[in-house]
């Protein structure tokens, strides 16, 4: 994907990566650092939908929805590639295989997203920071960011809690 044509931009935490109603051109490669799918509920509370690492695509979709339905905020300091949607259709489209990866791709981050649900929905609070933590390990790991039995975890208690639908008094 880098070898496109493509721009990189440092933030630090807190930089809004996509807003909600945008219609991007666009699509975002994190390199480094992690950033936070969400989406706002009832009086300004922010429910994070998903974490995005190195490698991931948070916003693979907006290269078929022109309108995006959530924001990416970065929970960390980020490095991210911001890739037109046109380079990527013309890769698609030169490189037939690149395709079912993609979907793959887009298919795990379903399944990721049915976890979570689950998680919020009828897991205790120990089950799913417990659960989470398992994810986040695994993920790392998969892109060489975990040794044996660690890795960074750069999360605030803010952003588990808004994560898991916890305050941050049993997140603590």
């Amino acid at each position: 994907l880098l070898s496109l044509p493509h721009s990189v931009r440092e933030a630090r935490s807190g930089w809004e990566i996509i807003r909600e109603g945008d219609r991007p051109t666009q699509s975002c490669l994190v390199i480094d650092g992690i950033c936070g799918r969400f989406k706002m509920a009832g009086q300004g509370a922010r429910q994070i939908v998903s974490y995005h690492i190195r490698g991931d695509v948070p916003d693979l979709q907006s290269l078929f929805i022109e309108t995006m339905d959530h924001n990416l905020v970065a929970l960390s300091s980020v490095v991210v590639a911001f890739i037109p949607h046109h380079g990527l259709r013309e890769l698609i489209l030169a490189l037939p295989a690149l395709g079912p990866v993609l979907w793959r791709e887009s298919f795990i981050d379903s399944s990721v997203s049915r976890e979570w649900l689950c998680n919020v929905g009828r897991r205790s609070s120990e089950t799913r920071l417990a659960h989470l933590i398992c994810e986040l390990f695994t993920r790392y790991r998969a892109v060489g960011l975990a040794s044996d039995a660690s890795f960074a975890f750069p999360l605030t208690q803010t952003d588990i809690g808004d994560a898991q639908g916890l305050s941050t008094v049993p997140v603590s």
